[in-house]
C-alpha cells in the first residue's frame, strides 16, 4: 500500500466511524475530537499536548449530571402529583446503571470503542459509561435543548413507561431488607472474597435467621449480595 492509499484507507475508516456516530445522535458532530473521546478507553494511556488524559471519563462523569437533569425535569412535568421521595425513586430507576448497561449494549456502544485491552474481560458497566459520555460530549457540542431531544429519542421515548416503573424494584437487597423489618425476619449475609486463576470473585452466602437460604457468587460484593437478595425473593415467593 503506498502512502496515499494509507491516508485514504485512514480517512474512509474515520468517515465510517462518523456516519456510525451521526446515526446515534441524529446529526454530524461539530466537534469531533469530542466524540473520538467518548469511544476512548483508558486502557489507551493517550494524553493531549497539555499532558491530560484523553478517554471519556470526564465526558461520562458531565453525562452523568445531564442525565439525570433531564429526567428530573421530565418526571416533574409528568408526575404533577407525586412527592420528592417519589420522584426521587423514579428517577433512580431510570438511570438505574443497570437500566442504562441494558441501553447501551442494545445500542451496541461498545463495538465502537478504542481499547488496548480484550472487550469481552469488561464489566456490563461500561456499556452505561459509554452512553452517558455520549450525552455529555452531545450537550458540549449542541447545548442543552439538544441533549433533552436526544435523551428522549435513545432512552424516554423507548424505554421509560411510567406504569410498569412504579412497580419496578431498584435493589432486591434494600427490598429485602425492608420486608424483613416490617416481618420480623432476620436477614443477614456473609460475603467473602477469593482469588481464582487471577480473578477475584465474591461469594454470598445469605441466612434466613440461622438457615442459609441462598448461596451464589459474583465479580463483586455489591452484585453478589443483590443476585442473592433476587433469589431469595423467589424463594420466599415475596410479592414486589
Amino acid at each position: 500500500m503506498g502512502l496515499f492509499d494509507f491516508f485514504l484507507a485512514k480517512k474512509n475508516d474515520e468517515d465510517v466511524f462518523y456516519h456510525k456516530i451521526s446515526n446515534i445522535i441524529g446529526y454530524l458532530p461539530r466537534n469531533k475530537t469530542l466524540f473520538k473521546k467518548v469511544f476512548t478507553h483508558s486502557s489507551m494511556n493517550i494524553k493531549n499536548s497539555d499532558g491530560e488524559s484523553y478517554n471519556f471519563e470526564r465526558l461520562e462523569y458531565l453525562g452523568d449530571s445531564v442525565l439525570n437533569s433531564i429526567i428530573a425535569s421530565y418526571l416533574f412535568s409528568k408526575l404533577p402529583k407525586s412527592n420528592e421521595g417519589q420522584l426521587t425513586e423514579m428517577k433512580s430507576k431510570i438511570v438505574s446503571r443497570k437500566n442504562l448497561n441494558k441501553i447501551g449494549r442494545e445500542m451496541k456502544l461498545l463495538d465502537l470503542l478504542n481499547c488496548s485491552v480484550n472487550k469481552n474481560k469488561f464489566g456490563d458497566d461500561i456499556n452505561g459509561n459509554i452512553l452517558e459520555a455520549i450525552i455529555g460530549a452531545v450537550y458540549k457540542d449542541k447545548g442543552y435543548n439538544y441533549s433533552k431531544k436526544l435523551v428522549e429519542k435513545i432512552i424516554i421515548y423507548p424505554y421509560v413507561k411510567l406504569n410498569l416503573l412504579s412497580n419496578k424494584i431498584i435493589s432486591f437487597k434494600k427490598s429485602l431488607l425492608e420486608w424483613s423489618h416490617k416481618n420480623n425476619q432476620n436477614i443477614t449475609f456473609k460475603t467473602m472474597s477469593k482469588i481464582e486463576n487471577s480473578n477475584k470473585n465474591f461469594y454470598c452466602n445469605l441466612f434466613l435467621d440461622d438457615k442459609k437460604l441462598v448461596s451464589v457468587s459474583d465479580i463483586s460484593k455489591k452484585k453478589s449480595e443483590e443476585k442473592a437478595s433476587k433469589m431469595a425473593f423467589k424463594i420466599l415467593k415475596i410479592k414486589s
